[in-house]
């Protein structure tokens, strides 16, 4: 599934309840922003229509009658892009198999668990894969070769984006190839630069995600520690997000 299409999925999820509030100003505070190129101190996002209006260093007051998103605990990154999912692949559940044929809109609608756990980024189900243990040595040694790949192409400068391939029972988790991408030898800024600026150009989308500067969709995530130290922070430690200026995750 595109990249596109699963953003505009995500946005619609994430919109559809809070449109009447699309017109208001808002004002985010973090401790700092990675804004997608550079660190921006005790910055002031403000929010209109959706869109970032502006961002300001340094603590400014924000604008009489905004509303106002304190987030000053933490620190900011642009939203992250997954540009290979499946986001339409159904789980087991009650009354549902895998495969199964079924009505689209009856595939749209179930699918939305798959979208809350995509927005959420920072479920810690690594455990539950279920593999059986014959698989596990065959499993080792292809990670193992293709992260030897990865590293090889990394070092000759292939650029990267974040596409976990997440299906079924993997929403929740994509964000956890960012640690792969660690290993081939990328720093965790290079890293997060898979998921917004790199995934953004993929995509064709370079001037509406990817980044989180004036113009582009108020797109944002809010994570506890220094993401550019440790990027398991912006794997695990998520505290909030934010889609298109409406708050979708807050912990």
């Amino acid at each position: 599934m595109s990249g596109g299409f699963v953003h505009r999925s995500l946005t619609v999820a994430a919109l559809i309840a809070a449109s009447a509030w699309g017109q208001q100003v808002k004002a985010v505070r973090f401790a700092k922003l990675w804004d997608g190129e550079k660190v921006i101190d005790r910055p002031l996002v403000l929010i209109e229509n959706g869109r970032i209006k502006s961002v300001q260093a340094g603590d400014p007051a924000p604008p009489a009658g905004a509303e106002v998103v304190d987030w000053s605990r933490y620190y900011g990154l642009p939203g992250l892009i997954d540009v290979h999912t499946h986001m339409t692949y159904i789980s087991e559940g009650p009354g549902i198999t895998r495969g199964g044929q079924r009505m689209a809109a009856v595939t749209v609608f179930l699918a939305q668990e798959n979208a809350r756990k995509t927005l959420e980024t920072g479920v810690d189900a690594a455990h539950e894969f279920g593999f059986r243990p014959g698989a596990i040595g065959p499993l080792n040694t292809f990670i193992a070769r293709n992260l030897e790949t990865a590293k090889r192409a990394w070092k000759a400068g292939v650029p990267f984006a974040m596409g976990s391939d997440a299906v079924y029972t993997m929403f929740g988790q994509n964000t956890r190839e960012l640690g792969w991408f660690v290993k081939t030898g990328m720093t965790p800024e290079q890293a997060l630069r898979t998921a917004t600026v790199n995934a953004a150009d993929l995509l064709g989308m370079r001037d509406d995600l990817g980044a989180a500067t004036p113009g582009h969709f108020a797109d944002l995530v809010a994570v506890e520690g220094d993401p550019l130290m440790d990027i398991q922070v912006a794997i695990g430690q998520v505290r909030g997000v934010m889609k298109g200026g409406t708050v979708v995750v807050k912990r």
